[in-house]
């Protein structure tokens, strides 16, 4: 079972089958509870009649009972009732009652109780032993032909000056319940009947919960079975594949991190393909002249090969430029720069790149930073940052423009911007300033020596020493180049 779908429909469908199988057996044991305790409490209201009954018929006969008296008052007893008349020694008088019908009835003392031993007519089966507690109700009995019973009171007979007479026999009215063989299985019926209704609850109960799993799986899973697709799409190089980020808040929250992710893959597949293209455009124009020196040379059509020759070093020279360039980009953006970063004094380092740029003495520059200021950075890194904000400064401010290079503390950070009075720079310009081999103005960028990464070494370079750069500008205003560096800890 290596389905995500069929773990979790094995999973949820068995949690509720156990709760809906819980549920019927605690429903099971709760109505036998309350049937059995109907039966009891029914069977308590008739214990009570039947003695009501019992005193009444002793009541009603206080000069002593028969056994045709006691079978005449067994008619009002109720089903499964009977009256067993027995004497102070515990033996049986009379017995009556529907429940008694078909068997005989034998009695005797039980320390302070009575024993009932019931047989089946016949010697048949169903014996029954049953042990009674209690005395039952008094009552008097019948003499027969002996003593004439005295009537409740009344005088006793011989006269005022008589002895009195030996009382009368007396003894007890016990009642018997025996659940008639009709009632057993009328109760059997009841509880069979309600176990056949609870178990065809339960397997409705249990299908509609397996069938509610099973779609409440297909639905959450639905979304993840997409993105499956999308993935192996995306394996497969189609890297404009998206899923729709929808459903529970999980899932479309993964749904826009593979989206995100897919965006970002296809960005970078095209920034692969936009260097290449770039790579391949940078090398071309140099390659091509070198070619077009070395067939002029060979050919004898260069009149000059002195200068022929120092075009075809410049042209190396450009090409060893943007392979430093390159390298350094690639190391710059795989973290693997070898970086020292120590407090470094900001302006020795600005006039350190001034030099290096060659514009120490240039009067375009105007240098505006504290000798004090330092920054957590490398300084060599941080020299090389500073040469390439220069340069791309010096190349787009005419003759007579300014450029303005300063410093100033913001909380934790040090902020540094190059500001030139050049043309400016679009929206659209700005938002790609730091890419790779791009040129605001492509033709006038022919004309210079640039190879296009300047700006993306910058930004490389000071994000590897926990920085950030920034540019704004609008068009005819100039631009401004910035970035931000960590203070020394004191």
């Amino acid at each position: 079972m290596r389905s995500l779908q069929a773990r979790l429909l094995a999973a949820v469908g068995l949690l509720a089958l156990a709760a809906v199988v819980g549920v019927a057996l605690a429903a099971r044991h709760g109505a036998r509870f309350e049937i059995r305790s109907y039966l009891t409490l029914e069977q308590r209201a008739s214990r009570e009649d039947v003695d009501r009954l019992l005193r009444q018929l002793a009541d009603d006969h206080p000069g002593g009972l028969t056994a045709a008296d006691l079978a005449a008052a067994a008619g009002r007893l109720p089903a499964g009732a009977a009256v067993l008349l027995v004497d102070d020694h515990q033996r049986l008088v009379a017995a009556a009652g529907d429940a008694l019908r078909g068997r005989t009835v034998e009695t005797a003392g039980d320390g302070g109780g009575l024993a009932v031993r019931l047989s089946a007519a016949g010697g048949g089966q169903g014996s029954w032993e049953l042990h009674l507690r209690g005395t039952g109700v008094p009552v008097a009995l019948h003499s027969g032909g002996g003593a004439a019973p005295r009537a409740a009171g009344g005088p006793p007979p011989g006269g005022a000056g008589a002895a009195a007479p030996t009382a009368g026999p007396t003894g007890s009215l016990v009642p018997l319940f025996l659940p008639s063989a009709g009632e057993r299985l009328r109760s059997a019926a009841v509880l069979s009947a309600l176990d056949r209704r609870l178990v065809a609850v339960t397997g409705a109960a249990a299908a509609l919960a397996l069938l509610a799993t099973w779609l409440l799986a297909r639905r959450i899973l639905a979304p993840v079975r997409q993105l499956r697709e999308a993935a192996r799409d995306l394996a497969h190089g189609r890297l404009e594949r998206r899923v729709p980020a929808a459903g529970p808040e999980e899932i479309a929250e993964l749904g826009r991190a593979f989206n995100g992710m897919a965006g970002e893959l296809e960005r970078q597949q095209q920034l692969r393909r936009d260097l290449a293209n770039d790579v391949a455009h940078e090398l071309r124009a140099p390659l091509t002249t070198m070619l077009c020196r070395l067939d002029a040379s060979q050919d004898g059509l260069e009149t000059n090969p002195a200068a022929a020759l120092a075009g075809f070093r410049g042209d190396v020279e450009h090409l060893v430029r943007l392979v430093e360039d390159l390298q350094e980009l690639a190391l710059a953006e795989a973290g693997r720069l070898r970086l020292d970063c120590v407090p470094t004094a900001l302006a020795d380092a600005a006039r350190s790149a001034l030099r290096t740029a060659g514009l120490d003495l240039d009067p375009r520059v105007q240098l505006d930073i504290a000798s004090a200021l330092a920054v957590l950075a490398d300084p060599l890194r941080l020299r090389q940052a500073l040469v390439n904000l220069l340069t791309n400064a010096a190349r787009h401010t005419p003759a007579g423009g300014h450029i303005h290079v300063g410093a100033r503390v913001a909380g934790g950070e040090v902020l540094v911007e190059v500001a030139d009075s050049g043309c400016g720079l679009s929206e659209e310009e700005l938002a790609r300033a730091f890419e790779r081999f791009y040129r605001a103005d492509a033709a006038r960028q022919r004309e210079t020596t640039g190879s296009g990464l300047g700006l993306a070494i910058v930004k490389a370079l000071i994000e590897a020493q926990r920085g950030r750069v920034w540019a704004r500008s609008a068009p005819g205003a100039g631009a401004t180049f910035g970035f931000a560096l960590p203070r020394p800890i004191r």
